[in-house]
């Protein structure tokens, strides 16, 4: 009798590969001549685009194509906006079909949101990994604005760096100071005590007492 699918556990098939770590993601599928697209977001909800400048991408190794909205303008359909409120204006243009509004692939006169796509860069390979560290970044990065922004962030961070490790140090030196300060202080209170040092089993020396105030009372 065949297992009825509502109400009953169904073991799932592809689990056993994610679990080893054996499944196959799009990422881990790679075809002859395969090109890869990365997309420039916007960090604005709301700006006008003057200009996009895209020979330092377009100059580097690998890349096939930057595209920006103005590439596709006449060449593809916008995309539908169908989340529109009743009632609420549309600040996206209209769509040929008539329906309430319309997007293009790419942003051309302004974004409208965070995350807007901008411009989209077609290249060979994917470069640098998404998790490559400022250093890598900034000696791969062309000539110009962004090697000058990228340098300048890594050489700060650096100073700071040094300046913390210099901080950790004194403090830790400051602290190390207050521990046996305060062991030979509390060693042993007695007026006939003799401990003003701690040995390596924590156990107290025969030199004269030490008392932490001046005057015994």
């Amino acid at each position: 009798m065949a297992t009825p699918v509502l109400g009953s556990a169904i073991k799932r098939r592809e689990d056993p590969e994610f679990l080893r770590g054996e499944s196959k993601y799009t990422a881990d599928i790679t075809l002859p001549e395969t090109t890869y697209v990365a997309i420039l977001h916007s960090p604005h909800p709301h700006a006008r685009i003057k200009s996009i400048d895209t020979s330092a991408a377009q100059a580097m190794p690998g890349v096939v194509r930057v595209f920006t909205g103005a590439d596709l303008a006449g060449k593809m359909m916008p995309m539908v906006c169908i989340w529109k409120p009743a009632g609420v204006e549309s600040h996206f243009g209209p769509h040929p079909y008539g329906l309430p509004g319309s997007q293009t692939a790419l942003a051309t006169d302004k974004v409208r949101y965070v995350g807007e796509w901008v411009a989209a860069v077609v290249a060979e390979t994917w470069g640098l990994p998404t998790d490559a560290s400022l250093g890598e970044l900034a000696a791969a990065a062309p000539e110009g604005a962004w090697s000058e922004i990228l340098t300048a962030h890594l050489t700060a961070l650096t100073h700071q760096t040094t300046l913390i490790k210099e901080l950790r140090d004194s403090n830790e030196q400051y602290l190390r100071s207050a521990v046996r300060s305060t062991q030979e202080s509390l060693a042993d209170l007695r007026p006939t005590a003799a401990a003003g040092t701690y040995d390596a089993q924590g156990k107290t020396g025969e030199t004269a007492a030490s008392r932490i105030f001046d005057k015994q009372f």
